[in-house]
């Protein structure tokens, strides 16, 4: 198992040799722009989707209340929409009356009755795309509804722009609803009806955008306007499943395709790990963050190395019974009841303690085939990776993800083809150090140099550099 590193990695600039640390990468720092990716769709009774929209009016009313108070030449962005936020987080019994008020003024105009109605009619689930499109159909009646109330109680003056202006999309919904039933037979034809109206929304916005890019405040204004939807589809699945993280690594370290790419133009290191076998499942032990008291509470855990498909198909994940970021009162109280006594269909998988359990088993499965999905053009590599879940936003700090492991699983360090004199000098006497405390001396040093019979790279032991008490 080997792990390709630049040398001012392992040495000066973080220490990664001489601290045994292994840095867990967020998948948006990675090469492959689909990293991460997951499929979700939508599909629900009335009840969730009725909660979807008054979460969506939350987030929206307090990015509003963020802009209100930043000041000149500070900016908005998709980390401010407070997703794990509810209503009981509001600070006072007025301020939740108020946005109870919000929530009604929106769900009673007549066109968002009809799109709920018409949502949850829908026979086929409803990808990211196309529900972008039906947040921005009814985003200036949601923006409506805040500011309107906002005025009405005295919290700001401020009204939706002149320039902009509701759609009647009730044409819409009537042609959908009358071809439902035939158009839903054709899920390529739609995906690229709500495709081609996503494109058309994203231009419009950049040229609106570009008209008002040299006034005050205007990201602050384009985010709303333009951008909260998207970052608010993305946002909402962290309700789904918690931020991650990875460390990657080979099974094979000869193509120097890689070398040239991951270890600085050859002129890095490739770390050489032992694991242990479980169940045909390749095992590490790290250092990591393994319960709280007034602080974290650090621990040796195993940790699985899991293979990489490469493929375009991903898998699909049902977002509304994918909930597992949320305490279960939370999740009960405010997506899958009513507030009168009825709950969701959707809360089926919770009803008894091994429907629980089922789901659970389910729900891990599908994060796992998520997270190990990269495209073909990647295949070459043979990745495996760890993934380190974060459910209690433990890592979100560079520093909480430098994992510390036992040096005894490292098996030896293979020199890259140009790596200099000097840090291969500096990197044999950091291991030397290390096999002098741990009384180990098994430890190998490898050479890669280039095969123009294979036109891979040769790893060489070197075998004359034994380690030895108090001599390379």
């Amino acid at each position: 198992m080997y792990r390709m590193r630049p040398a001012t990695h392992v040495l000066d600039k973080y220490h990664e040799l001489e601290r045994q640390e292994i840095f867990f990468s967020d998948l948006k720092s990675l090469n492959d722009p689909m990293e991460g990716f997951m499929k979700f769709f939508w599909k629900g009774d009335k009840i969730v989707w009725e909660n979807f929209f008054k979460h969506y009016l939350l987030c929206l009313e307090q990015v509003l209340v963020i802009a209100s108070l930043v000041e000149d030449g500070q900016t908005i962005s998709n980390a401010d929409i407070p997703v794990f936020k509810t209503i009981e987080d509001f600070p006072t019994a007025r301020y939740r009356e108020a946005f109870g008020s919000i929530c009604r003024t929106f769900l009673d105009k007549d066109t968002v009755k009809r799109y709920l109605e018409f949502l949850c009619r829908r026979g086929t689930p409803i990808n990211s795309e196309e529900l972008v499109c039906h947040l921005k159909n009814l985003h200036l009646l949601a923006l409506d509804s805040i500011l309107k109330t906002h005025k009405d109680l005295g919290f700001s003056k401020t009204d939706i722009p002149k320039e902009f202006s509701s759609v009647n999309f009730n044409d819409m919904i009537e042609i959908w609803g009358k071809n439902r039933e035939e158009i839903e037979k054709k899920p390529a034809m739609v995906n690229a009806l709500y495709g081609a109206q996503l494109h058309v929304h994203q231009q419009m916005a950049l040229i609106l955008a570009s008209n008002q890019f040299e006034e005050s405040r205007s990201q602050i204004k384009r985010f709303i306007l333009f951008e909260f939807t998207e970052a608010f589809v993305t946002r909402v699945r962290e309700l789904a499943y918690p931020h991650a993280y990875v460390a990657c690594f080979l099974a094979d370290c000869s193509d120097p395709s890689l070398w040239g790419y991951y270890a600085d133009g050859h002129k890095g290191v490739c770390l050489k790990f032992r694991n242990s076998m479980s169940s045909d499942v390749e095992r590490i032990r790290l250092n990591t963050i393994v319960g709280w008291s007034s602080g974290p509470i650090r621990g040796n855990q195993e940790f699985s190395v899991q293979k990489v498909r490469y493929s375009t198909n991903f898998p699909p994940i049902d977002f509304f019974r994918s909930l597992g970021s949320l305490p279960l009162a939370k999740l009960d109280k405010y997506w899958y009841s009513d507030g009168s006594g009825k709950q969701s269909a959707c809360a089926g998988q919770f009803v008894s303690e091994k429907r629980r359990q089922k789901w659970h088993e389910r729900y891990w499965r599908q994060h796992s085939k998520c997270l190990k999905v990269k495209l073909p053009g990647w295949k070459k590599e043979r990745e495996s990776r760890i993934v380190l879940a974060d459910f209690m936003r433990s890592y979100e700090g560079e520093e909480q993800r430098k994992l510390k492991y036992d040096f005894r699983d490292l098996e030896g360090i293979i020199f890259g083809y140009k790596t200099s004199i000097d840090d291969k000098i500096r990197i044999m006497k950091i291991i030397e150090q290390k096999c002098e405390e741990q009384n180990r001396y098994d430890f190998s040093f490898y050479q890669a140099e280039p095969d123009e019979r294979t036109g891979r790279m040769r790893i060489s032991k070197l075998a004359l550099l034994k380690m030895q008490p108090s001599n390379i």
